[in-house]
């Protein structure tokens, strides 16, 4: 069964990203970039609407430059609208 008949909402509402519709099921390392250019990473994601929660997040530290750092601390996780992701990335570390 492909990843879009197990998740049809998360499919559609991902556009197409497979990373994104991997970080709701397989909690790892990954990184988020915003359109804003704020960069973190993250373990997990869970949808809502049209947002995304994002859980275990960390700042971007050690990204290259020029990325943006999301700067604070976010112990109970942030959440993102959807359509303000630039790029997800799997398997940062």
């Amino acid at each position: 069964m492909t990843d879009a008949e197990m998740f049809p909402e998360e499919v559609a509402v991902s556009q197409g990203s497979r990373v994104i519709v991997k970080c709701l099921i397989d909690p790892f390392y990954y990184a988020c970039r915003l359109k804003t250019g704020e960069s973190f990473r993250f373990e997990h994601g869970d949808i809502n609407g049209e947002f995304i929660h994002f859980s275990g997040v960390e700042n971007g530290e050690g990204f290259p430059n020029p990325l943006l750092l999301l700067t604070g601390h976010f112990e109970r996780g942030l959440d993102v609208r959807l359509d303000q992701i630039a790029w997800i990335a799997d398997g940062t570390s």
